[in-house]
């Protein structure tokens, strides 16, 4: 009786993992299709031509002692202009 719990166990787990990958991998695809598709808005904006700007921040691990963590040391902003 104990090696048939065991094996219902054992195969529960393999289900349910194959069933979490399944499930992760569809999720994959259709993000890769958005990409692909340029069905975003920012593929949107780069197909009428219009220049798009990003804020890039770096983060301060508060290393060397100091109490400040997470804080932002640097900033940078990236402006792309496919005209």
């Amino acid at each position: 009786m104990k090696k048939i719990s065991i094996v219902i166990v054992i195969s529960s787990i393999v289900v349910i993992s194959l069933a979490a990958l399944g499930f992760y991998l569809h999720q994959e695809d259709k993000a890769v299709d958005a990409i692909k598709t340029g069905s975003s808005r920012i593929s949107k904006q780069i197909d009428q031509r219009k220049p798009i700007s990003f804020l890039l921040l770096g983060v301060d691990p508060g290393a060397d002692g100091r109490v400040d963590r997470g804080l932002s040391d640097s900033m940078m902003v990236v402006t792309l202009n496919p005209a």
